[in-house]
Formats: C-alpha cells, sequence, structure tokens
C-alpha cells in the first residue's frame, strides 16, 4: 500500500518544508512507498528544483499542485496577520485537489523521524480524520472555555497540523464548506484548527501524542515532531534536544548553510518576538502566558 503525504507552502515555507521531506523520506522503510503532494501557493522553479534535490537521494519524488487559483479573499485575516494564512486556509481543502481515500496531512513545520505506515494503517473508516489531542489556551481547561464559547460539546481539542484524512466521508459530509461558513460567522484566531473542533466535535480518532509531539521536550518515541508553540523562526525557543534534530536534517537541504530564519511582514510581531526572549530569560514571560489562560 502506497503511503500518500500532503504538504501545503508558499514560497517563504520552503526551508522548512525541505526539512520535514528530507526526514521523511530519509526515515522511510525500504518497504514503504511514498506518494508525496505540495499544495504549491507560488513555490518558484528554482525551490521547487531544490526541494526535489531533498528526496532524490532516496529515490523519492514529489508532485506540486498549483493553489494560486484558490479565491480566499473573503476569509478574515486574523490577528498573526497574513503569514502563511492562505496555506493555513488551504488545508482544508486538501481533499479537494487530490484523489487518494486515504491520506496524511502535514505542517512544513515538522520533522518525521520514523516510517508513517503503521501511522497510515490506522483505521479510520468511520470518521473524516484522525488528529492528537492538544491543550487549548494554554490549559486542558481550555476545552470547557471552547465548548462554551461556542456551545458545543467537545471531549477533546486536537492539533491540526498532522491530520490523519479519510477523504471520502471528508467530503460527504462536506467538512471544507461548513468550517468555511464557520471561520465567516465567528473569526477565530486559531483559523481552520479551531473551525474543524468545531465542526467535527467527537466526530474524529484521537490519536496517540507520539504521531504529533508539540511538547517541545525530549521524546525519543515520537514519530513526528510538531514545532508547534516554539517557532522555528525564532529556533532560540526549542529545546536543545529538538533543536539539534531538526538543524540534523536542515543541514542535509540545499538551503542548510544559509540563514533559516524568514522575512517577517508583521511589524507587530518584529518587536514583540525579541520582547518576548528578554522576558523569557527573566522568567517573566510564563507568568503572563498563565495570566493570560486564566482570564
Amino acid at each position: 500500500m502506497i503511503v500518500n503525504v500532503i504538504y501545503g507552502a508558499n514560497n517563504d515555507y520552503v526551508k522548512y518544508l525541505g526539512t520535514s521531506l528530507l526526514s521523511l523520506f530519509k526515515n522511510k522503510l525500504p518497504s514503504t512507498e511514498l506518494s508525496v503532494s505540495i499544495l504549491d501557493d507560488g513555490i518558484t522553479e528554482e525551490n521547487k528544483i531544490k526541494l526535489k534535490k531533498c528526496v532524490v537521494p532516496f529515490a523519492g519524488d514529489i508532485h506540486f499542485i498549483d493553489i494560486r487559483h484558490l479565491d480566499l479573499a473573503a476569509l478574515p485575516i486574523p490577528p498573526w496577520g497574513t503569514h502563511g494564512l492562505r496555506t493555513t486556509y488551504a488545508r482544508l481543502y486538501a481533499p479537494y485537489f487530490v484523489n487518494y481515500e486515504k491520506f496524511i496531512y502535514l505542517d512544513c513545520d515538522t520533522l518525521v523521524l520514523k516510517d508513517l505506515k503503521r501511522f497510515f494503517d490506522i483505521e479510520i473508516e468511520s470518521v473524516p480524520f484522525g488528529a492528537v489531542g492538544h491543550a487549548i489556551r494554554g490549559e486542558a481547561t481550555g476545552i470547557a472555555m471552547f465548548a462554551k464559547e461556542y456551545n458545543v460539546a467537545l471531549a477533546h481539542y486536537f492539533n491540526a497540523g498532522v491530520l490523519l484524512v479519510n477523504r471520502v466521508l471528508w467530503l460527504r459530509e462536506n467538512i471544507t464548506e461548513k468550517s468555511i461558513a464557520f471561520i465567516l460567522k465567528y473569526q477565530p484566531t486559531t483559523v481552520d484548527q479551531d473551525a474543524l473542533n468545531y465542526i467535527c466535535a467527537n466526530n474524529f480518532k484521537i490519536l496517540d501524542s507520539n504521531f504529533n509531539d508539540t511538547s517541545n521536550v525530549k521524546n525519543k518515541n515520537a514519530v513526528i515532531i510538531h514545532f508547534i508553540s516554539k517557532p522555528l523562526k525564532y529556533y532560540s525557543y526549542v529545546c536543545r534536544y529538538n533543536k539539534k534534530l531538526f538543524f540534523r536534517y536542515f543541514k542535509e537541504t540545499p538551503w542548510g548553510g544559509k540563514k533559516l530564519i524568514f522575512p517577517d511582514r508583521n511589524i507587530k510581531t518584529r518587536f514583540k518576538k525579541p520582547i518576548m526572549v528578554f522576558l523569557r530569560i527573566l522568567k517573566i514571560w510564563p507568568l503572563i502566558e498563565n495570566m493570560k489562560s486564566t482570564k
């Protein structure tokens, strides 16, 4: 059986995408065949060649699907800005761009440390997707806050950066259309993730955390590490073990000798992040985060 994998990326995220691709192919078993598609929102031809170089040593190949025609102008811009927003929304449309009955969706800021066939073989015939539970707004009690805010019964809140998708059920249940309607109505900060949690409340399979480890701690059992709460563009946040893992793979990509940080077009974020680093050094920022989560 072929393991189908989908990413979404624009030209700013190719360094992360290349690193994730290299880890994906490097850690697969010889018996596992991969089919990888990239939802391409303006990746340059030069960078496409470099991305292919990441997988050629492993006899791998990747397929680009141009999504620049996707009209997302009516969708809201969250407080964190437009950087990568189109590919974030494009995740909701992924089932329309491929013909696979089942696929794994991966964010670019992931490392695949083990063969994915065991993940891909998980049974999800009765649900539109499987996902890993995630503490919302810094606390597990945030689930209750989410349920109260949107008036929905919620047993688990999941992270949408790694999904095992049953495309047939996703399309049959109109997950994309319902998610877009939710986003237009509520304009949530965590756009597609909140939408999917609302639309598919308790209608998904909860998966082992090792398939989407967002803990930012040393975990040798992790199948996929996801650098979600500690953004790699400010990689001083990342724990030493995970940072070393990431750069071990990054240095093998065609971008390995260059600076990793991509340009930040959000002026507010440019000033906020260095202040956050300083406050973390003083051990003040965690206190501020805890105060936010209790509001």
